[in-house]
């Protein structure tokens, strides 16, 4: 049992989101200090990195890639995608992403050096610290093909999306991936 003390202290740091609790043994009372269910440790950044041989030519990857505004009719995670704001070969985005009840939206600036890089990074969030995602296009060994790299390191604001996301990270990092492999077969054969 708790004495009053301990609730207190319980109750007051419970809005730091941690809990304390008094342990009482016969010999002396010992303080157990340890995070909310684990949601609030250490923010450690998510990433994920993959090269792959690809049966479509740079500009056809590219051209998907940089289609931002179709990213909801395909891309997993991704409810919605509209073009805020385009300038030569940079665009901004509106992407509204989700997982279950969470859905969030944030502002990606996307820039094109086509048909080589398609660059991403957020630039106005509540949803992440920081967004890097990186595609690589380079001509394949054959006519048609192209080794594709794709980076992606983030950071969320937010403890509870990193535990959320945890789990699923890298399924949902190839599901991505093979959701842009997948468009392309669809659009070009």
């Amino acid at each position: 049992m708790l004495s009053l003390t301990a609730r207190r202290s319980a109750r007051s740091a419970s809005s730091q989101c941690w809990r304390t609790y008094l342990c009482q043994s016969s010999s002396s009372p010992s303080i157990i200090k340890r995070d909310f269910f684990g949601l609030f440790g250490e923010q450690k950044p998510k990433k994920y990195s993959e090269k792959k041989l690809l049966e479509f030519s740079p500009e056809q990857l590219c051209n998907v890639v940089s289609n931002v505004e179709k990213y909801k009719e395909f891309l997993p995670y991704c409810s919605n995608s509209k073009i805020i704001k385009k300038e030569g070969n940079k665009v901004d985005a509106e992407l509204t992403v989700g997982y279950k009840v969470f859905e969030e939206s944030y502002t990606s600036h996307v820039e094109v050096n086509s048909p080589h890089l398609v660059k991403a990074t957020v630039k106005d969030s509540s949803l992440f610290q920081y967004l890097n995602n990186t595609w690589e296009f380079e001509p394949g060994p054959r006519p048609g093909t192209c080794w594709t790299t794709f980076k992606v390191d983030f950071q969320f604001k937010n403890q509870l999306h990193t535990a959320l996301v945890d789990p699923i990270f890298e399924k949902a990092s190839l599901a991505m991936l093979s959701a842009f492999e997948n468009r392309c077969k669809s659009l070009y054969g």
